[in-house]
């Protein structure tokens, strides 16, 4: 699989968006991020299975200004923000449901689809099994 050049390292400005905050890093968001991670690290081995390299994201635990947004990325640029809202009220499926969902943005560069179970823009019910099974389609397709 031929893979597209990587994109030199972004400053710290280019980090932000404008409907989320970034936390600064302590110890609570630490914990935080680090659920996020393990997420990531399920990925990564998903994509390793099937022989595919998944590059490094960068991951930022924000504030949302918008409440009813679950997470963001920017779009093949490998950043994602995602809400410590998200982190603490969704369900452990429903987190890797929004990882999941970002990663294919900030990876692959996978627009809203309504019908991908994975890439709606609504969280729609999904089992371990539903999200591999999109996001290596998303992953491998493209």
């Amino acid at each position: 699989m031929s893979r597209k050049p990587r994109k030199p390292r972004r400053s710290r400005e280019d980090m932000t968006t404008r409907s989320q905050v970034n936390r600064d890093m302590n110890p609570a968001t630490f914990t935080l991020r680090r659920k996020v991670i393990s997420i990531i690290f399920e990925a990564k081995n998903l994509l390793r299975e099937q022989n595919v390299e998944m590059d490094r994201v960068d991951i930022r635990i924000t504030d949302s200004k918008e409440h009813q947004t679950l997470g963001v990325a920017r779009m093949n640029d490998r950043i994602m923000w995602i809400p410590a809202d998200s982190i603490t009220n969704l369900t452990g499926l429903e987190l890797r449901h929004v990882v999941f969902h970002e990663l294919c943005h900030a990876l692959f560069g996978t627009k809203h689809d309504e019908l991908c179970m994975l890439m709606s823009r609504v969280l729609r019910k999904t089992t371990r099994k539903d999200q591999n099974n999109a996001f290596l389609t998303n992953a491998i397709i493209r």
